[in-house]
């Protein structure tokens, strides 16, 4: 049998053959689509773990704090001295996320 599913000496279509193929591409395309979710997965996870989200969640964080303070406290010193405590923090990490950028060769200068 010819690697096209026909006899060499030309007895016709062999269903086997049509099978054997169909079986294989159903196989693939599963292989496929795992490989497919696997990457969907780390891409989240590497999204996650990425030094920019980290910075913009700090930064959210200390921000909510700081309103948050701001209604529980009934003095305005109180909330100025804090606010004046945590916006080095945020100017910090706003200018770490927004920074130069790592470049991929090191001898680029």
């Amino acid at each position: 049998m010819r690697p096209d599913g026909f006899a060499s000496n030309g007895d016709g279509f062999h269903p086997s053959k049509l099978k054997f193929e169909i079986k294989q591409l159903e196989i693939n395309a599963e292989l496929a689509k795992d490989g497919r979710d696997k990457e969907w997965k780390e891409k989240i996870l590497t999204t996650l773990t990425a030094a920019n989200f980290l910075v913009f969640t700090v930064t959210l964080l200390i921000i909510i704090s700081g309103f948050y303070f701001m209604n529980v406290s009934n003095k305005k010193e109180d909330v100025i001295e804090y606010w004046k405590c945590i916006l080095p923090l945020i100017t910090t990490y706003v200018g770490f996320a927004v920074g130069r950028p790592k470049r991929n060769n090191q001898n680029e200068r």
